[in-house]
């Protein structure tokens, strides 16, 4: 017995002097994000009311999370994307097409799933690296996927499969330990009578009916239903808040009671705020600061399954956009559509798998990652995470490997450990050398991935930027704002994107508001002589009856005072012409001002300021040069500089228009007339010029442009 305790005793003394080795290690591990679920909360508690602490609890596994799969299924999968053998809409389809209630409810008795196979749906979503599902329980054309009691438009009640779709999907996530969420279409419904309409625009007698009886009647009790039967439902997912007053939050916050932890969005309407800020189809140039936020968006052009849209993302430009969200502190909530036999598209098993391949590497640097404080990088981006002992870990997403092998960061902090996150188990350091850049990493002659390789940098401290995120001027005072560091605000009915100056991008007339939308945003610097490629802003319209907001956006720090020549390379191959307003608008000393573009939504304010009017009458597919003329810059600092479509308010049978701005100098945000809508140019840079230099910069200018032209 006594030989036995001098063992333990001695196992004891050896466990702890390693633990001080270990402790003493510069090998340090980042904090993990991925906390012991808390105790569930005795009711629930409106996110305008709760503290930061309750919140920051209750956010905790979202936030670590960081992927997520969107899943839009329902009777629209039936007709596939086509109405009378024509093209149409996916999950829009019957109010794009105008199909009559009986018509429309026709279509469930072909909706039979039989290759439904839950399990392997989460499976899927759980092999790709994804932490949580988001189903649409019931979408805009009221159908719903479970056996609803007060109604009988519903998968059990309308179609021949019968049975309840999100049971088995709840049992499989739970088995699998994924978080589910429901996606709920709380005001449009286009088949219960007194269900909004888009635009509040109806095409049948049988939608005809109160709304205000819709929501009692249908709308608040599904909502009960979905909360109840499920078990831990962890995101509640509203959209479109056509109609929705604060009485009716009311309504829907009561049965928020049965699932105290559980996260809401921002589209339920009637003054409630919710959770999370949902920029669907595109990815903030800067994030959103101070909001919890989430971008979805499609692996095609359509959330429904859709026959006919073959416009599928590569897996490349998907991962891509993981990281870019990753980088800015969002969630990335990946879309898929299932077909009426209840099967995920093959192409879009691919790249979920692709995805997946990519994660089983690298998804160190994607879960409870932080925002990171490099915005703008052409040859990638950076996510970060704290460490236990106060430094911090940066992972460097390599998207374009040096031929040069050196990579250049803007950071001046001491640099304690550098590796390849692919090779950790053998970790090499790479060489780093400080210089008034930042740091210079020589990186090895092979990336590791071709899509996108990771370089972890652990750093004492946090993070310092040997420069700020603002346009900078060039040594003779001009500013070149190209795609490298623009912000693109792509509203509902817009869709911006960056593109190559050589490759054309089809454009799709989505079901959707911008379901066509390829956010390609901050793509790399057109004049980066690394990559040695034009890029554009491309697609900049707008879609008849839509609001104009849709603009370009740069932020400049302006050194000296006084007056620049405003002007644009542009080129366009449409006929009828178009004006653009160029807004300038002060911010402030400092970046702690970047919080004055965002209400309390986490919606980007429209720019207000000086502004100067041009029209687009140039029709060219060559870049041809506009002048908007001078603006004055009063005092040092940070300013907005954007480029607005410029259209003026129009009366409408279904929408009455923005009311103007009592400020000449505000963006002009009405509605967009009928026909084919605002139409603007594509956008290869703004550059402002001093005027005092003007003779000099032109004719450097004219050498850029002679350049550009030759394209």
């Amino acid at each position: 017995m006594t030989m036995i305790n001098i063992k333990i005793k001695n196992i004891v003394i050896l466990t702890v002097l390693l633990s001080v080795i270990t402790a003493c290690s510069n090998k340090t591990t980042p904090v993990q994000k991925q906390p012991t679920k808390p105790l569930a909360r005795a009711t629930w508690i409106a996110p305008e009311l709760e503290t930061d602490q309750q919140r920051n609890e209750r956010m905790a596994w979202w936030r670590a999370a960081r992927f997520g799969l969107f899943i839009h299924w329902g009777v629209y999968s039936v007709p596939a994307g086509v109405y009378q053998d024509k093209p149409a809409a996916a999950e829009w389809i019957m109010l794009r097409s105008q199909i009559p209630v009986d018509d429309y409810k026709a279509y469930a008795t072909d909706f039979n799933p039989q290759k439904y196979d839950a399990e392997k749906w989460v499976l899927a979503a759980k092999n790709a690296g994804m932490k949580y599902i988001i189903i649409t329980a019931k979408h805009h054309d009221g159908f719903a996927l479970y056996d609803s009691k007060v109604t009988d438009w519903d998968v059990v009640d309308a179609s021949p499969y019968g049975k309840d779709l999100l049971k088995p999907l709840a049992e499989a996530a739970r088995k699998h330990g994924i978080k589910l969420g429901f996606y709920y279409s709380q005001a449009q419904d286009w088949v219960h009578a007194g269900g909004a309409k888009h635009k509040h625009v109806q095409w049948d007698a049988k939608q005809k009916g109160s709304f205000n009886q819709y929501i009692n009647d249908i709308a608040a009790p599904q909502v009960k239903e979905i909360l109840s039967n499920y078990g831990d439902i962890a995101v509640l997912w509203f959209d479109t808040p056509v109609g929705v007053r604060q009485a009716h939050v009311k309504q829907f916050y009561q049965h928020l009671a049965l699932q105290p932890d559980i996260i809401t969005n921002n589209r339920l309407g009637g003054g409630a705020l919710g959770d999370t800020v949902t920029p669907e189809q595109y990815i903030p140039a800067l994030g959103i600061p101070g909001h919890d936020w989430e971008t979805c968006m499609t692996m095609n052009n359509s959330w429904g399954y859709r026959s006919n849209d073959q416009q599928w993302k590569s897996s490349s430009e998907l991962i891509h956009k993981l990281g870019d969200i990753a980088s800015k502190g969002g969630n990335f909530l990946l879309n898929v559509g299932p077909t009426a036999q209840g099967e995920i598209p093959a192409q879009s098993l691919v790249l979920l798998d692709d995805i997946g391949q990519w994660m089983k590497i690298n998804s160190e640097a994607i879960y409870g990652t932080e925002q990171s404080v490099f915005t703008f990088l052409d040859w990638g981006r950076v996510t970060q995470k704290t460490l236990a002992n106060g430094n911090t870990r940066l992972y460097l997403h390599v998207w374009h490997w040096p031929q040069s092998r050196q990579l250049t960061l803007p950071l001046s902090n001491q640099v304690v450990d550098s590796f390849l996150l692919a090779n950790q188990a053998n970790q090499v350091g790479l060489k780093v050398t400080t210089t008034a850049d930042g740091k210079i990493l020589m990186l090895p002659k092979q990336a590791p991935d071709k899509v996108s390789s990771v370089i972890v940098l652990d750093i004492v401290g946090k993070p310092q930027l040997t420069q700020n995120r603002f346009n900078q001027p060039l040594n003779n005072g001009q500013y070149i704002l190209d795609t490298s560091r623009v912000m693109l605000h792509n509203h509902l009915g817009s869709h911006m994107f960056i593109v190559d100056s050589e490759h054309g991008v089809a454009n799709d007339d989505s079901d959707s508001s911008n379901e066509s939308a390829k956010s390609a945003t901050n793509a790399s610097s057109a004049t980066n002589a690394s990559r040695a490629k034009q890029t554009k802003i491309s697609q900049w319209q707008i879609k008849p009856g839509r609001k104009a907001e849709a603009w370009i956006e740069w932020q400049v720090e302006f050194q000296q005072v006084g007056q620049y020549q405003l002007s644009s390379l542009l080129s366009s191959d449409i006929e009828n012409s178009q004006a653009i307003k160029a807004i300038v608008e002060y911010l402030g000393v400092d970046e702690s001002q970047l919080k004055k573009l965002y209400n309390k939504r986490g919606r980007v304010i429209s720019p207000k300021g000086q502004a100067l009017t041009i029209t687009t009458a140039n029709v060219s597919k060559q870049p041809y040069s506009v002048d908007f003329g001078v603006i004055n810059i009063s005092k040092p600092g940070i300013y907005r500089l954007a480029l607005l479509p410029v259209e003026r308010p129009i009366e409408s049978p279904v929408e009455k228009p923005v009311k103007k701005q009592k400020n000449n100098n505000s963006a002009d945000m009405g509605l967009v007339a009928s026909g084919k809508g605002w139409l603007g140019p594509d956008v290869y840079h703004l550059s402002v010029n001093p005027i005092k230099a003007i003779k000099s910069v032109n004719e450097k200018l004219t050498v850029k442009r002679a350049l550009v032209s030759s394209l």
